[in-house]
This record gives C-alpha cells, structure tokens and sequence, in this order.
C-alpha cells in the first residue's frame, strides 16, 4: 500500500492531470514562440517531453515556431538509460525537433570537484551536485538561446508527486511561483540583482509547503510573516529558510517566532564588512533562544558569503569565511557574477569549492 502524504487529498487522476496539462499548455503556450524542454532522461521529464510532443502531433496543443530539447549529461547515467535517451532523441530528430546534450564544464564535473578539489560527496541535506551538473549548464544553454533568438523562451520540464512527504512539499512550494510568498525586495544594495529583476517587495498568495525561497521574507509585514508562520507549523516536515532571512531585521521578537515553528535550516547572508554586526547578533540570538551547542547549531544554521566583487580579495573573502565558521555556522560563499555571468577566475577556484567553505578545520 502506498505511503499516504500530505497532499494526497489534493492529487489529481491521471485523466485530471492530462486534461489540465493540455488546458495549461493552450494557455500559457501561446504567449512565446519559442519552446525549450528541459530533459533528463528520466521518467518525469521524457514523461513530460514526449506527452507535450505527442498532444501537439494530434493537434491538442498549439505548436510554436520552434522547440528544442536540451538533454542534461551528468556524464554519471548508468548505460540503459543512456541508450534510452539517445533512442528517445534520434525519433525527436526524425520528427524535426532540434535537439541539444547540454554537459557541465569540466572543472564543474562531479569527480573533478570531489577528487580534485577535495569537496565531500553530496548528500540529502548537501545536495550540491545537481545545481552543479544540471541547473546550471542548462540556465547557461537557455541563456545562449534567447540571445541566440534575441527573444526569451517558454522552459518546460516535468516533475512528480508521490515519490515522498519530503519531495511532495518542495513541489507544493517550488511549483507555485518560484517557491514564495512574496517576491521583490525593499533594499537597494548594490550588487544585488532582485530590485532591478522584481521591483518593490509584493505579496502572494501563502501556499503549503515547508521550503521558504523568498528574496526577503522579513521584510514582508508582520501579518503576513506570521500567516507564512503559521502554514509553516501544519506541514510534517521541519520548515526550511532556504531563500536566507535577513539579519539586519532579525530582532529578538522576529528571533523568536522564526525557532518557534523548529526550522531545519536557516540561512543568512554575510557579504560586507558592514553587515557583520548584525550577522554575529542574529547568530547570538539563536543560541540563545534555541539552546543549540555549536555542534548542533552548524547543521541547523548557514550563511552565504559573496566573494569576488570588486574590491574585494582573496584574503578579506577568507576572514569572513573563517569568522563565520568560528560562530559555529556552516559557511557558504558564492563568487560574484555580474549580468553578463562572467566566469570565476581561477584563483578563487580553490576558496569558493575547498572544504574550507563547509566548515572543516
């Protein structure tokens, strides 16, 4: 008997399901020219790919002025599959549909980053290796299409529920708008992209799920904080602050209503010199009100470090990384990439993948 979840109440059937596929494709479909399917192989997204193919051929679905497939190649598929994803592309070729095997760089691959660079295997609460191996090389391959086409893509993969609680939630969450409650953000700051992407933080609608990916969710109002609060308690898995919470405006007050719902994960934000303060009084407050020993503390508790920016060095980017290791707080930096996506220089290659930034002594 299969495990009840969460969400089971809400599951379609599957001729539900098919009908407000086809019904969301006439809709949405429409609106961009240019269709871009992101396919692993696997059983969701060839699920996806070849039922949106196969709903075109009988004339249920709108076609574009063009679709291309962009297959994701970890270089790790066991051989079966492989053959079968390149069975699956050659009939896509056949029917006139362009097709693309999208590959990491090679110093991004899995064996080059955990023999070479020494960064430990990915696990479920490390999942480094598929932003790595897939999210990536495929946002850069759709960011050449559209300036390729000079005009942006409808992105079309496919994912499914059923699998568990946990993966259940993050659908839930991810599969609204961008996993948020609101979107936008109020500050300024000058590196950041989400005020000239998002404009001015707005609110949404609060859906259930447990992984909270807003820009910046303190600053939304209190009520709503607290409405986002408290969907947070019905969920049976432990709530996740992936999106970072920020630590200027993480009160004592703020403090406490965050640790009363038991996150599993919190993350902040520690990129210049300035914003320590205010980094070292959210960790404060945490030990306090939580009771967490260091030891405890560094799996619940992150921070995100920019490094790389300009004027910024190799050995100011490594005190900020060991200072906030020294807080008990698992370290996470991130190299600065301006609009163009300009690629990390080599000498920081070491600092941002060595197992320094995970916390190790």
């Amino acid at each position: 008997m299969a495990t009840k979840t969460l969400f089971d109440a809400t599951r379609m059937s599957m001729h539900q399901a098919i009908d407000l596929t086809i019904e969301s494709m006439r809709t949405h479909g429409p609106r961009l020219d240019h269709w871009a399917f992101a396919w692993s192989g696997g059983k969701d997204s060839t699920a996806a790919l070849t039922f949106v193919i196969a709903m075109m051929e009988k004339g249920l679905i709108p076609r574009p002025q063009s679709i291309t497939v962009l297959q994701a190649d970890t270089r790790l598929e066991i051989l079966p599959l492989m053959i079968s994803a390149q069975a699956i592309a050659a009939e896509l070729r056949d029917r006139g549909i362009e097709h693309h095997v999208v590959v990491p760089e090679l110093d991004q691959r899995f064996f080059v980053y955990m023999f070479g660079r020494g960064v430990p295997p990915p696990k479920n609460r490390f999942r480094w290796c598929t932003s790595q191996l897939k999210i990536k090389p495929m946002e850069a391959k759709l960011r050449q299409l559209a300036r390729d086409k000079g005009t942006k893509f409808l992105t079309i993969t496919g994912v499914r529920q059923g699998e568990s609680a946990h993966r259940d939630g993050t659908i839930a969450m991810s599969c609204g708008v961008d996993g948020a409650e609101c979107r936008g953000c109020p500050n300024r700051c000058r590196r950041c992209l989400v005020p000239k992407r998002e404009g001015p933080i707005r609110l949404l609608p609060i859906r259930e799920g447990f992984d909270v990916l807003d820009n910046n969710i303190l600053a939304t109002p209190p009520e709503h904080l607290d409405g986002v609060l408290e969907m947070l308690r019905r969920q049976k898995a432990r709530p996740r602050f992936t999106g970072g919470l920020e630590a200027s405006r993480f009160s004592e007050a703020v403090a406490a209503k965050i640790l009363s719902v038991n996150p599993d994960v919190m993350f902040f934000a520690y990129d210049r010199p300035g914003e320590k303060r205010h980094v070292a009084q959210a960790f404060r407050l945490i030990r306090e009100i939580s009771g967490w020993s260091p030891g405890v503390m560094k799996h619940h508790v992150g921070c995100y470090i920019l490094c790389g920016y300009e004027g910024d060095t190799i050995a100011d980017a490594e005190k900020r990384i060991a200072w906030v290791i020294s807080q008990g707080v698992r370290a996470y930096p991130m190299f600065y990439r301006d609009e163009n996506n300009t690629k990390r220089p080599s000498p920081w290659h070491d600092l941002i993948g060595g197992t320094l930034c995970f916390g190790a002594k």
